[in-house]
């Protein structure tokens, strides 16, 4: 049976198999070592697990987990606004020295609450559409407490 099964698999995929991983939850903490840490440890588990391709998504709601200048810096890593250690940079860093395949995930969607974006300056995009009452609805609409793009 795991025969046929082995055959099915190279017929459809060839003999190139795509293992992936996503861990949302990893970003618990803001400390750059911390955050290290744990990309070294999801490097490390998808290694011994024989995955090839990890999926880390830079983009959950109109914010960033990377270093932008279009997309406010995600609240996960920031109280302040500014970011002071870049994951995605590591994660590219640690995936090419792994051979490992990484993704970047975006929600091109899903927007903000209104107290998120209350608290996003208003050099964002996403601000000054909510805050103008012209793109308002236009290019960001409400729906079910959150805002969508």
């Amino acid at each position: 049976m795991e025969e046929k099964i082995s055959n099915l698999q190279d017929r459809l995929f060839g003999t190139k198999r795509f293992f992936a991983f996503s861990d949302k939850n990893f970003l618990t903490d803001r400390q750059e070592k911390i955050l290290k840490e744990k990309i070294d440890d999801i490097m490390d588990d998808c290694m011994e697990a024989g995955l090839n391709t990890v999926f880390f998504q830079v983009r959950p709601s109109c914010d960033a987990l990377y270093d932008s200048d279009i997309f406010p810096v995600s609240r996960v890593l920031s109280t302040t606004g500014r970011l002071q250690f870049d994951p995605l940079e590591y994660f590219v860093e640690a995936a090419h020295k792994n051979n490992i395949f990484l993704h970047a995930w975006i929600n091109p969607l899903r927007a903000m609450t209104d107290d998120e974006i209350k608290m996003v300056s208003g050099e964002y995009d996403i601000k000054k559409w909510y805050d103008d009452p012209d793109t308002r609805g236009k290019y960001v609409s409400e729906g079910s407490g959150r805002w969508y793009l």
